[in-house]
């Protein structure tokens, strides 16, 4: 029986170093895979890549900054150029008013007449 026992112990050994050989060959493919993923294997060092990167944004969004500043300023332009034209025309409004006010019916009519001919 001792001589069963020691195969039995032979076959069992076998077996599990069997075993581990194919867990350690999986886990050094999958170690392997992993390693590939992570390496760095690029000419520039990573954080200097998105430092890099990082900087192009910020010169993008300051110059994106700079051209919308540049609208506003083009609006308020515009703003105050549609504020003057308003106002011309209500002096002018007020003129005629006022020169309607100078004139006879008679006159008055005449020019409207005259305006509307007018192309």
């Amino acid at each position: 029986m001792t001589l069963g026992v020691l195969a039995l112990v032979g076959v069992v050994i076998t077996a599990l170093l069997g075993y581990l050989g194919a867990v350690t060959t999986t886990t050094r493919r999958h170690a392997k895979a992993a390693r590939d993923g992570v390496e760095n294997n690029h000419t520039v060092n990573l954080r200097d890549d998105l430092d890099e990167q990082f900087a192009g944004l910020v010169r993008g969004l300051t110059n994106l900054a700079a051209d919308v500043g540049g609208i506003k300023s083009d609006l308020r332009g515009i703003r105050r150029e549609a504020l003057t034209d308003r106002q011309a025309a209500a002096e002018d409004r007020r003129r005629l008013h006022n020169l309607e006010d100078t004139l006879t019916p008679e006159q008055v009519a005449r020019l409207r007449q005259k305006h509307k001919e007018t192309p």
